[in-house]
Order: structure tokens, then sequence, then C-alpha cells
């Protein structure tokens, strides 16, 4: 069964994410990610707005195939579609040997997006991220995470993505409490993914 996903991804300076990672209170403790992208040469998955990842967290592993939905190009949040699987260290290693293998992991609906291109699957590489998850505004339920992402050939980003958007009203209204904090920040409509791919043909 699928996930709805709505996030408003915001890029910082990294001054910006400093003074948040000094300031802001902490939720939880830092966690470390590695995001291990799969896709074809032609990068295929790519070009119909799809992600399919395997992401690390310590000792666990999630498989993903993220989709993202066509939205109003003004709209300020990004909208996808997630089909998520727990896997294992064993099942990453299978699937990093074997990539075709992956359609066996993820959800019946998930796995149908791969039909046809399962056997022309590769993986193309990672990128590391360190995340937070703050508590920004009592007020307003969402998940604010920052993060501090390594790209290939030495690009890095920090960004402060807000999880459980629910329309653009909302999304607005947080961005306005960002500008009253006095952040410094950009308005993001490109995934992790595609950031990727732009730092690997870069």
């Amino acid at each position: 069964m699928a996930t709805k996903e709505r996030e408003l991804k915001l890029l910082l300076k990294e001054n910006t994410y400093q003074a948040l990672l000094k300031d802001a209170q902490k939720i939880n403790g830092k966690v470390q990610q590695e995001n291990y992208y799969f896709d074809t040469s032609d990068l295929k998955l790519e070009k119909k707005g799809i992600t399919l990842r395997f992401r690390q967290e310590d000792d666990r592993w999630l498989l993903c195939l993220k989709m993202k939905n066509t939205q109003n190009s003004q709209s300020t949040f990004v909208s996808s579609l997630e089909f998520e699987s727990q896997v294992s260290l064993e099942i990453f290693n299978k699937c990093k040997s074997k990539p075709s293998s992956i359609i066996t992991w993820l959800p019946k609906e998930g796995a149908s997006h791969l039909n046809g291109i399962a056997n022309d699957l590769k993986l193309l590489g990672s990128i590391k991220n360190t995340r937070y998850s703050l508590q920004l505004f009592k007020d307003l339920n969402h998940s604010f995470e920052l993060d501090h992402s390594l790209f290939p050939h030495g690009m890095e980003a920090f960004e402060l993505e807000v999880e459980g958007i629910k329309n653009e009203r909302e999304s607005l209204k947080i961005i306005n409490n960002i500008e009253n904090l006095g952040l410094d920040y950009t308005v993001n409509t490109k995934s992790k993914y595609k950031r990727f791919v732009e730092a690997l043909l870069s």
C-alpha cells in the first residue's frame, strides 16, 4: 500500500544550518543515513520522477520506491507516493549483486513500476546524510528534519525538510514562521535523488 508524502524542502546556507544546529531544540540525537540509489544507465526512473533507494540507518535498512506526483509548478511543497519495505543488510547485498531482484522485495504495487526495466537496474552510488529532528514551533504538529548531505564530487547541501504538509496554505504558514525567525532559505522542489544525479553528471 502506498503512503502519500507531502514535504516542504528548504535549502539553507551553511551559516543558517549551523545556527539552527546550535540554537534549535533537538528531539532526538544525530542520525547517520546512507542512501543507495538504483536506476538504469540512461536514468529511466529519474526521467519519470521515480526514486529507487535503499536507506541505511545504523543496522536498519529500508527499501523505498518514491514516485513524485504531478503538481502545480507554483506549489512550495513536494508531493509523492512511497512504497516501502523493511529489509536487511543481507537483502541489500543480494540486490547490489543482482539489482533485478529488487522487484521481489518491493510491495507489489511499487514493483509494478519496474516492469520492463528491472533487468537494466544498477547501483549508481550513494549519498551520506546527517539528520537531526528539531522542535521549532510548539503550535505546529510537523516533523522538522535538519539535513547535511554529502553528494558525489564533493558537492554538499544543507536542508530543512518539513514533513506532514496538508496543503499549500499550510506550507505558506510554515514559510512565514521560518521567515519570522530570520532564517535565510531557498524553497527547493528537487529530490535528493535528482540532486544526486546532477552531482554525478557534473
